[in-house]
């Protein structure tokens, strides 16, 4: 899995803080977030979750993460945003004026 796709897995945990409701959300396995999630920490050299059977909490260094990973998110959004704003076709009815022209018949 990629990074991008791991930091996106980590601000989900990190936002409904709780690692079942992020797989629901997404539409993986519970055990398929937390070895993401947990590869992502190996990665990154840094703890970002504290983890117990009842409650998960971010570390300062998972805060600092989480900051980054929501400017990311939201930078993809607008761009994924602004491509499909280019793509949209015209529609609606388009009102012309003009002058009248001077005609000559021959």
């Amino acid at each position: 899995m990629s990074i991008l796709n791991q930091m996106e897995l980590f601000y989900f945990v990190a936002t409904w803080k709780n690692f079942s409701r992020a797989a629901l959300e997404i539409g993986v396995s519970k055990g398929y977030v937390s070895t993401q999630i947990t590869a992502l920490e190996k990665k990154l050299g840094a703890k970002l979750l504290y983890r117990t059977t009842c409650h998960l909490s971010l570390t300062e260094e998972g805060m600092l993460f989480l900051d980054s990973c929501i400017k990311i998110m939201n930078k993809r959004k607008l761009a994924m945003s602004l491509l499909k704003e280019s793509q949209v076709e015209p529609s609606g009815h388009l009102a012309i004026s003009a002058h009248p022209l001077c005609v000559k018949h021959f």
